[in-house]
C-alpha cells in the first residue's frame, strides 16, 4: 500500500513540476517574457534617444542662423561671398 501511495505523491509532484517549468505562465514563458520586456525596453530608450537629438536639430534649425549654415555649405557647398575656394586632386 504504501508503494502505491508513493508512486501517486511522486506522480502529482512531477505533474505539478512540469506545469511550474512548461505551463502557460510556466517559468520557461515567464522568462522569455522577461527577454521580450528587456529587449522592448532597451528599444525604448533607443526611440527616446533619437526623439531628443531630432529635438536638438529642429531646435538649432529653428534657432541657430550658423548650424543652418553650416548645412548648407556642408550639404550643398555654398561659401560666403569673398571666401577663396582650393580644390584639391585625390
Amino acid at each position: 500500500m504504501s508503494k502505491k501511495y508513493l508512486v501517486i505523491i511522486l506522480f502529482f509532484l512531477f505533474f505539478i513540476l512540469f506545469f511550474t517549468a512548461f505551463g502557460q505562465q510556466g517559468i520557461i514563458h515567464i522568462c522569455r517574457l522577461v527577454k521580450e520586456r528587456n529587449q522592448i525596453v532597451a528599444f525604448n530608450e533607443k526611440v527616446k534617444e533619437e526623439n531628443r537629438n531630432l529635438r536638438e536639430t529642429i531646435y538649432s534649425l529653428k534657432k541657430d542662423r550658423g548650424y543652418i549654415e553650416g548645412i548648407a555649405r556642408k550639404k550643398f557647398g555654398l561659401v560666403k561671398e569673398g571666401e577663396i575656394i582650393y580644390r584639391f586632386k585625390e
